[in-house]
C-alpha cells in the first residue's frame, strides 16, 4: 500500500519547533510562519497527484494517525507493511523527549502484538514520534519524508542502522545535518536502562556501541526537500491519504490552506 501523510505545518515558512498538543494556536510573529500562498499550495498538490477518490481521514493531532492505523490494519483496511510518503515540517521520529528511552528499553522487548498499545504521552507515543512507533510495530516499509528549508536536524540517531548512524555523524556539521536530500535506513536496537544511566551520566561508550540489534526490520528512509523531489511522486495512486490539522503547529491565519487541501481530498 502506498500512503500520503499530510501535516499542514509544511505548508508554512519557518516552523514551530515544539508545542504542547493541547497548547494554544501559535502567533506567526513569535515563531516567523509565513503561510505559504494559495498558488503554492495548488501547485504542491498537484505536483503529488492528490486527488478525490482515495480514501482519507483529517485528524487534530499526528499520532492520531497511529491510532487510525492499528483501527485500520485490524480492520482489514490497512495491509502491513506500508509505504508512506510523509509530507511535513517534522520527521515525527522524535521531539527530543524521554519517549526514546522507552520505545529502545521497554516497547521493543514486547511481543509483536503488544506494541501496538504502547504508552502515550512524552514518555511514550506522542504527536511528535508516532512514525517511530509504527515501524517498532513493523507497519512500515518504507518511509518518504518530503519537508522543505525551514526543516531543522530532528533525527534520533539511536533510530538508525549502524552504517547510517555513522553516515548521519560524518555529514553532520557542529553535530546537526544540513537540509540535503539523503538516503538512510531506520533499524530500531535495544538499550538497557543501564545502559541509558551510562549514556545520560557521560560514559565514554557512545550510544552506536551500546546498541543491540533484536530483529528488528530494516526500513529505508529517504529525506527529500521539496520541491526537488522524485517524478513518481506526479503519478502516484494514492491508496489513502492522512491530513493532520496540527493546531498547536499551524496559525488560524493560515486555515485557508487547510480548505483547499480538503477540497482537494474530499
Amino acid at each position: 500500500m502506498l500512503i500520503l501523510d499530510i501535516d499542514m505545518d509544511f505548508f508554512l515558512e519557518g516552523r514551530v519547533t515544539r508545542a504542547a498538543q493541547e497548547g494554544p494556536r501559535p502567533n506567526p510573529n513569535d515563531h516567523g510562519l509565513v503561510p505559504w500562498t494559495e498558488e503554492r499550495t495548488i501547485h504542491f498538490l498537484e505536483h503529488f497527484n492528490v486527488r478525490s477518490g482515495a480514501p482519507f481521514n483529517v485528524v487534530d493531532h499526528h499520532d492520531e494517525v497511529f491510532l487510525l492505523w492499528r483501527q485500520q490494519i485490524d480492520a482489514g483496511i490497512v495491509k502491513t507493511p506500508f509505504h508512506v510518503v510523509h509530507i511535513d515540517a517534522h520527521s515525527d521520529l522524535g521531539m527530543g523527549d524521554s519517549s526514546w528511552v522507552y520505545l529502545h528499553t521497554e516497547l521493543l522487548q514486547l511481543p509483536l502484538e503488544d506494541r501496538q498499545y504502547p504508552k502515550i504521552g512524552n514518555e511514550g507515543l506522542n504527536c511528535g514520534n508516532f512514525l517511530l512507533y509504527a515501524v517498532a510495530n513493523r507497519w512500515i516499509s518504507q518511509i518518504d519524508f518530503v519537508t522543505t528549508s525551514s526543516w531543522h536536524d530532528d533525527f534520533p540517531r539511536d533510530a538508525f542502522s549502524d552504517q547510517s548512524f555513522s553516515e548521519i555523524n560524518r555529514r553532520s556539521e557542529y553535530g546537526c545535518l544540513s537540509q540535503e536530500a539523503l538516503s538512510l535506513d531506520l533499524e530500531l536496537m535495544s538499550l538497557t536502562k543501564e545502559d541509558v544511566d551510562d549514556m545520560i551520566h557521560g560514559h565514554p561508550l557512545s550510544t552506536d556501541q551500546r546498541r543491540r540489534k533484536c530483529g528488528e526490520p530494516i526500513v529505508p528512509f529517504r529525506l527529500h526537500l521539496y520541491p526537488e523531489v522524485p517524478e513518481w511522486f506526479s503519478n502516484a495512486n494514492w491508496d489513502r491519504l492522512y491530513v493532520a490539522k496540527s493546531p498547536s503547529y499551524f496559525p488560524a491565519c493560515a486555515d485557508n490552506l487547510f480548505d483547499i487541501v480538503r477540497s482537494y481530498i474530499d
